[in-house]
């Protein structure tokens, strides 16, 4: 025998009703966690005077779209250094889905009337990205189609180059997605092991211009994608023969692209 942490009541007709936990262990993309012992690492930070580790719904209607967010409060006098570095040092510590997706800093950490963090006025906060935080926008047409892939796929009104597509709410399922979209987009037949190999924009761009076989053709694609609506193979082939770059291998075009029986 021992104590799981769960909380259940008998019901007359002998079922047990769960109630919940007496602890904030959580389990996210199948992982069971400790938010408490992500909390330790994090104060072991001289700069930092507390922190809170919640688990929050970061945007999509799917249920299973959730991520670690991180609340932090800096002493007096320090300033917090960069995410890349938290990251460092926490991965040294603590697993990799252990390390918080989202970062927030606040002036001060609510209490309730016994002292105690207020939990519950925390999770009723909007949260984004602190200034402790090191987000990088897109710097190329292909980086740009990508965010946008990545935002609508998490329903994230923003997302960095560097951002890690499974810290921020992705998940094996939305990763086919994410796949399935790029296939289409780019016409390279991406395998879906990429993006657990590049989870990051940055990353995976690198991947579909090595596929590609040219930086500049996946560059081209890119413009022509964010100039149309409906991209089409056949368009995007003119527009990269024009600039004498190699040919897009073969894919799915769509019909409406195709030419016309007279």
């Amino acid at each position: 025998m021992y104590r799981t942490g769960d909380l259940g009541r008998w019901l007359a007709d002998g079922t047990i009703e769960f109630l919940g936990r007496n602890d904030f262990q959580v389990k996210i993309r199948g992982f069971r966690i400790e938010p408490g012992e992500i909390e330790s690492v994090l104060m072991e930070d001289e700069r930092i005077e507390q922190a809170v580790v919640l688990v929050r719904d970061v945007g999509s209607v799917d249920s299973e779209n959730k991520a670690l967010v991180a609340y932090v409060t800096v002493r007096h006098g320090q300033k917090l250094e960069s995410l890349n570095t938290l990251k460092e040092r926490l991965l040294k510590r603590i697993p990799a889905y252990m390390v918080p997706g989202f970062w927030v800093e606040l002036e001060r950490m609510p209490l309730t009337s016994n002292g105690k963090v207020d939990r519950k006025s925390i999770m009723e906060r909007p949260f984004s990205r602190g200034a402790g935080t090191d987000h990088v926008g897109p710097q190329t047409p292909a980086e740009t189609v990508l965010a946008n892939l990545f935002g609508e796929v998490l329903n994230q009104d923003s997302v960095g180059v560097e951002d890690n597509f499974f810290e921020i709410g992705g998940h094996s399922l939305l990763a086919t997605q994410v796949i399935s979209r790029v296939r289409e987009t780019f016409f390279v037949d991406l395998p879906l092991r990429a993006l657990f190999e590049n989870p990051t924009i940055a990353g995976l761009a690198a991947s579909i211009g090595k596929m590609l076989g040219s930086e500049q053709t996946l560059q081209t694609i890119a413009r022509t994608v964010l100039q149309m609506q409906t991209p089409c193979e056949q368009q995007i082939e003119q527009e990269v023969a024009q600039d004498q770059f190699v040919n897009v291998p073969s894919g799915a075009t769509d019909p409406e692209c195709r030419p016309q029986d007279a």
